[in-house]
């Protein structure tokens, strides 16, 4: 992902636990504002799912070339 692109505003419904968690965070000096805690999370979601997809392609052509990967 880009860092230097123009963020956007977004409105989402989240539970308030979560929000909770954002705002200790902000408190304890680990976020610099809720909104920063939330990209972050996004950012880091996003970044997971792209490695997953990538691991599961790699898994899938080594499985074409050499067949399925079994337990033993």
């Amino acid at each position: 992902m880009c860092v230097t692109r123009r963020k956007q505003r977004l409105t989402v419904t989240v539970h308030p636990d979560v929000v909770e968690a954002g705002k200790r965070a902000v408190r304890a000096g680990e976020a610099d504002s809720l909104s920063g805690w939330v990209g972050q999370a996004m950012f880091e979601k996003a970044e997971r799912a792209a490695k997953l997809r990538a691991l599961a392609a790699a898994i899938k052509d080594y499985e074409r070339e050499f067949g399925a990967i079994t337990a033993e």
